[in-house]
């Protein structure tokens, strides 16, 4: 549609038009050019307002070209007209513009940026109404042009419906606007078909009608209004222009019903012409695979193969659209596309390296105006991809796109997708490891570590871009957690420390409590006390205060004050505020069960060692200690057992409760030696055996289960431990029921099983006596000979009695064995 621009210039500020005064009556036009030009080659014969003047009156008649020479000399020296101050830039603007409109394609760019230059900077003064829409035409045309459209939009609705400015050039490019990707919504299709007909109304020329029918048409398809699209088609004729054009609506309207076939077979034409400069055949390349592409889809359910085939034909024609066309709209949107499917046919590679280069293309997001794909379009496919890697475990592919994203999405975004993606894959390995054999995650251990790791560090990085905002806080938080699942406590102490120096108040108490646990792992124990007294004492009634408590409890076990652990466990235990389903009642009841198991064993021990030194019976006080912790334990780990069955630490919680009910069974056969009755004595020979029994059962079936879990191969080191240890224990169990053959033969099969544990000396030692008891001396003598023997030959290495389960050294033993076979009958 041409644009009738007004050749006079809008009103002024006040209203009035801006018109040259007549100084002298019935001056000619001829008398105005002549003296423009004299103003212009002898600028400092004349005031500089009457030569502003006088290039408002040159603008207002026409004269853009003698206008802007006055303009250009007075910004050049320096002039603001009072009164006017944006004059000198709205008439240089106002040239500028009526050059850039009159330009080919090749100098419009250049011109037109000088245009929106002066005319933005126009802009920025207040403006009489007529003037300020006229500005926001000229602006709003420009941009239209140069593919700005969201900047152009709201200029071109401000001039809507008002005088001065070309009508049907204003509807024609709303309408085009509002059927953009971009923009396009239901209500501005209906919008644009008023606007498009109000265009048609007032179209000027024959080519201006026919582009307005054109656009019709377009909006028509949009609309899902095929029939009436297919009509106006049969009646448009675009004369000498691209022929084409027809054909790719044509196409269009096929493509939107569904008739692929069809579409093709009218592309077909245009892409084998040799014209492949016109729009049309750009146009066609790209739509031939996107009917491809299209058809795939309908078929992806019922009809797989033929899909798949289908997808291959696409991806070649959106290549053939990029290798033609790759710095047009058609060549990104067929590198998006085609992205697509090589995500969908499993070419993850290909795929990331075509959102890569649609990304690189993207220098500021407010920019993309691509007519067949919009920026949420953009976004939505980059996030799908995203999604559908991590879904697919494809981790890696979904980094590598986060690590793009910018500046489509935010640089923060990027990094949280990046982050996210690095702990998921470190959790989707331990879910893996969750149900492997052991030995399959003995072997994979450094790997989740170290894909633990570089979560911190993804988090560490995204901490640092939300510096100041409130999510700082908690992404140095997630920072440090993933550091401290990877076993780099330094790194996760460093990010609490950060947070507590710029965190939220409210995350204090928590944060204190984890930077504890951590230099508890580092044995930097005055440290760690430092904290968890500072959260019992600030922050009493926060729910960390009782994580700390049990931390304190851990602190005092490693100070070896066990009084004060065992109070700091029965602090959490005793509150009336948490409950048995917190994890830290939990492990405060494990770890005080365990604790008094321990704390009764130095007691007898401590009986035992003064009874070798001062002879006699062992210490009352002392055994009455043991037995008060042992009785304990038993309560505490009963429940623990009880309430917590699928516990990681159930195993051991099993084995101390056996271990606790058969010291203490013992310790009732020393109190039968003082007991003043036979009732009594009765009584406590009957409460020992029922401990000893419910002692050796639970070794027995804690012994199959672990069993069962090795060999399902899920057994841990420390499980494999325990069954060793719970395979030596029922052995002693059956002596001290005084199943004297029923523990021989457990023995023997404990030796078997572990010929180079130093227990197997003890073992060979119970054994002896066993048949001594059951009257075989001669037996007996063998038994010590043998272990006597395995010592000499060193069968048992030396760091066996080094391990946990030895109470005696190489020499000790020897000793041992020396008295052993002198008493020996």
């Amino acid at each position: 549609m041409a644009d009738s621009t007004p050749t006079t210039a809008p009103k002024g500020r006040n209203g009035a038009r801006r018109r040259l005064p007549v100084l002298l009556g019935g001056v000619s036009v001829v008398g105005v050019t002549v003296g423009g030009v004299v103003y212009w080659m002898f600028p400092g014969t004349t005031p500089a307002p009457d030569r502003f003047q006088q290039a408002l009156r040159l603008m207002e008649g026409g004269k853009h070209v003698e206008a802007r020479n006055i303009a250009q000399v007075l910004l050049d020296e320096g002039y603001q007209d009072l009164k006017f101050p944006a004059g000198l830039t709205y008439i240089l603007g106002t040239a500028a513009y009526d050059d850039s409109v009159k330009a080919d394609d090749s100098v419009f760019r250049t011109r037109a940026l000088v245009a929106i230059g002066y005319l933005s900077e126009a802009e920025q003064h207040a403006l009489d109404p007529d003037m300020q829409v006229h500005v926001e035409y000229m602006l709003g045309r420009l941009m239209h042009r140069l593919n700005q459209k969201a900047d152009a939009r709201p200029r071109l609705e401000n001039c809507l419906n008002r005088s001065g400015v070309p009508a049907g050039v204003v509807a024609e490019l709303l309408a085009d606007i509002y059927q953009c990707p971009n923009y396009r919504t239901q209500e501005r299709l209906r919008s644009a078909r008023t606007l498009n007909e109000r265009a048609i109304e007032l179209a000027e020329t024959p080519e201006d009608r026919r582009r307005l029918l054109v656009q019709k048409c377009e909006l028509l398809i949009h609309d899902g209004d095929l029939d009436a699209a297919s009509s106006l088609i049969a009646g448009i004729d675009l004369g000498a222009g691209d022929p084409g054009r027809l054909e790719i609506l044509k196409a269009r309207v096929a493509l939107a019903g569904g008739a692929f076939a069809e579409a093709r077979q009218v592309l077909t034409p245009l892409v084998n012409s040799d014209q492949i400069d016109r729009p049309s055949a750009r146009d066609a390349t790209f739509l031939m695979g996107l009917t491809y592409e299209r058809e795939s889809e309908t078929l992806r359910e019922s009809s797989p193969a033929t899909a798949t085939e289908l997808r291959h034909s696409a991806v070649s024609w959106f290549q053939k659209t990029i290798d033609r066309f790759d710095q047009t709209d058609e060549g990104m949107a067929a590198r998006l596309l085609a992205a697509r499917l090589w995500r969908l046919e499993d070419s993850a590679e290909k795929a990331l390296q075509s959102y890569a280069a649609v990304l690189r293309s993207i220098h500021r997001p407010q920019e993309v105006e691509n007519r067949w794909i919009s920026l949420d379009e953009f976004r939505e496919q980059m996030i799908a991809a995203w999604n559908d890697w991590v879904a697919e475990r494809r981790f890696a592919e979904a980094i590598a796109l986060a690590e793009q994203l910018s500046p489509l999405y935010t640089r923060d975004r990027g990094y949280e997708l990046a982050a996210l993606a690095q702990r998921r894959w470190a959790a989707q390995i331990e879910s893996e490891l969750a149900d492997s054999r052991q030995t399959v995650r003995q072997a994979r251990d450094r790997e989740l570590r170290l894909r633990y790791r570089e979560a911190g560090k993804a988090y560490a990085r995204l901490a640092e871009s939300r510096r100041g905002s409130d999510q700082y806080g908690e992404s140095l938080r997630l920072s440090a957690e993933n550091y401290f699942r990877g076993g780099d406590y330094e790194h996760a102490i460093s990010q609490l420390d950060a947070f507590l120096a710029d965190g939220p108040d409210a995350m204090t108490a928590t944060i204190l409590v984890r930077r504890a646990s951590l230099l508890l792992d580092l044995d930097r124990l005055d440290e760690a006390m430092a904290d968890l007294k500072s959260v019992s004492e600030k922050y009493p009634t926060d729910p960390a205060v009782f994580a700390a408590w049990y931390l304190i409890g851990l602190c005092h076990l490693e100070r070896r004050e066990p009084e004060a652990a065992a109070a700091a466990w029965r602090e959490v235990l005793d509150s009336t505020v948490l409950n048995p389903s917190a994890i830290e009642w939990r492990d405060s009841l494990f770890a005080l069960g365990r604790l008094l198991f321990e704390q009764g064993s130095v007691q007898r021990r401590l009986a035992e060692s003064h009874r070798q030194t001062d002879g006699g019976d062992l210490p009352a006080d002392a055994w009455k200690k043991a037995s008060g912790a042992w009785t304990e334990s038993i309560k505490r780990l009963e429940e623990y057992v009880a309430r917590y069955p699928a516990s990681d630490d159930l195993p051991e919680a099993r084995f101390l409760l056996a271990r606790s009910r058969q010291e203490l069974g013992e310790w009732m056969r020393w109190q039968q030696k003082s007991a003043e009755t036979a009732n009594r004595r009765a009584q406590l020979e009957e409460g020992r055996r029922q401990l000893l029994s419910l002692a050796y059962e639970e070794f027995q079936q804690l012994t199959e289960a672990l069993q069962l879990a090795a060999q399902r191969d899920q057994l841990k080191p420390s499980g494999q431990s325990l069954v060793r240890n719970c395979v030596f224990e029922a052995a002693h169990t059956l002596y001290l029921l005084e199943r004297y053959s029923e523990a021989i033969s457990a023995y023997t099969t404990a030796v078997n099983r572990y010929p180079q544990d130093a227990q197997v000396l003890t073992a060979y030692l119970q054994m002896a006596r066993c048949y001594n008891h059951l009257g075989k001396p001669a037996e007996s003598r063998s038994l010590l000979e043998q272990a006597r023997v395995i010592l000499q030959h060193e069968q048992i290495p030396e760091s066996a009695f080094l391990a946990t389960s030895s109470s005696l050294s190489r020499t000790e033993w020897e000793a041992w064995l020396d008295r052993a076979g002198k008493i020996q009958p």
